[in-house]
Formats: structure tokens, sequence, C-alpha cells
């Protein structure tokens, strides 16, 4: 077995604090082998610098009063962002694999300032200690993977966990958490300088309805952006070594 610990303290820049890591590894192999690795980080930020928004075409069937969004930047005063990850993966049984990783940060601002709500802009006052918007605060990825090495058939079983995302810089709009599911299917074949690789992903098994991303303060108060629902995907993949 070997066990590894490292620290590192980084200088992003000058009036900004340092970034402070710690990470620490375990590796073992034995019968069944493991490895496992986690890690703390955290980072004051200066100032954080908040998009108002983004570029947006204007919308015919919009009333009139209803125009584009303006992008701008404007400081946010301090900002705060510390967290924790984790990954393991592991050999089973004979063919089977497993990995995991799970991720956790806190991102708040540290600072009381004004913001721009809607368009035309409405001042907001955003108190410190809410979240920073588009940033989620937690993130699980877990897989099973099993393979034959006899048929060259292989299948991989994942699933993703992603938790809930702010919208806008006074916390009243988010986006919630959702959980998907997706399969892998292949089959392998390959000589001594070539190999043909088939494969089938379906992803979203469930056909789950989810917001998957999310506009930061939307000047039209459209924050949200659907992501699509089951999907297929077959491709092959070929290589000749020479």
């Amino acid at each position: 077995d070997s066990f590894q610990m490292f620290c590192a303290c980084r200088f992003v820049q000058k009036k900004l604090r340092p970034r402070r890591h710690l990470v620490i590894e375990n590796q073992g192999a034995d019968l069944l082998g493991y490895c496992a690795a986690a890690g703390f980080a955290r980072g004051d930020d200066g100032q954080a610098a908040r998009g108002q928004g983004r570029h947006k075409p204007f919308d015919l069937c919009a009333f009139a009063s209803a125009v584009t969004t303006l992008e701008g930047d404007k400081n946010a005063g301090r900002a705060r962002r510390q967290g924790v990850e984790f990954s393991a993966e592991a050999r089973l049984l004979r063919g089977l694999d497993a990995y995991l990783a799970w991720t956790w940060v806190d991102a708040r601002f540290r600072d009381d300032f004004t913001s721009v709500r809607n368009t035309p802009g409405v001042a907001v006052s955003i108190n410190a200690g809410n979240r920073i918007p588009g940033i989620a605060r937690g993130n699980l990825y877990g897989e099973l993977r099993w393979r034959d090495r006899v048929s060259g058939f292989s299948a991989t079983l994942e699933m993703q966990r992603k938790e809930q995302v702010m919208a806008s810089d006074d916390n009243t709009e988010s986006a919630e958490g959702y959980t998907l599911a997706n399969l892998v299917l292949g089959f392998s074949q390959g000589g001594s300088n070539w190999r043909i690789s088939e494969f089938m992903r379906i992803d979203n098994l469930a056909d789950k309805q989810y917001i998957g991303s999310v506009i930061v303060n939307d000047g039209n108060l459209r924050f949200f952006e659907p992501s699509p629902g089951r999907s297929v995907m077959l491709g092959v993949q070929a290589s000749l070594s020479f």
C-alpha cells in the first residue's frame, strides 16, 4: 500500500488571499484493488466581477418595452469559495469496476452591493451571505463498468446528481437539482495493429425533464434553459497503427 499527502498554497494575484488546497491520496494493491483521494480547497477573492446579463436578439413577439439585455460587469465586493472533493475507484469483481466522485462547494458574497434586475433595470440590494449564482453546491458522479475480455463486450451505467443552482444575485430564482442515469454499451475487436469499436450511448434513460443551465441575471427574466430528453448515439471507432 502507499499513502500520499499533498498541501499547496497558490497566490493568484496581488490583493487576493491565497487559495489553500489539501489533497490526500491512498492507494492499495490487494485482491480487489482500490484508489481513493480527498481534497479541501478554500479561497477568498478580493473582488468578484458579476455579469449583468448577455446579449439577446430582439424578440418580435414581445412587447416593445422588452428590449434586448445589455451586457456589463460590476464589482460585487469580496467573495468566498470553499469546498471539499472526494473520489474513489475500486475493482469489485473480475471485469467489474466502480468509480465515484463527489464535490461540494460553498460560494457566497461577503459584502453587500447593489445589482440590477429586469429590463429596464431595477436596482435591488444584495445581502452578504447570498450564494453566487451559476455554481452548483454539490455534484455527485458514479459509474459501474463491466467488460468481458473474451467477447469484447462492455457495459457502463452512469449516475449523475447535480444540486440546486441559483440564477440571480438576490437568490430569488434557482434551478432545482436533478439526477440522471446514462447507459453505454459496446463491442471491441482488435488485432496486432488494428482495433474497431462499436458503441451505443443512451443519455437520460428515464427521459427526465430538467433545467440544464441558467442565464445569470437575465434582463428578460428568462433564466432557465431546458436540456433534451432521452437521446441515443451510435458510433464506430477504428484505429490502425503502422
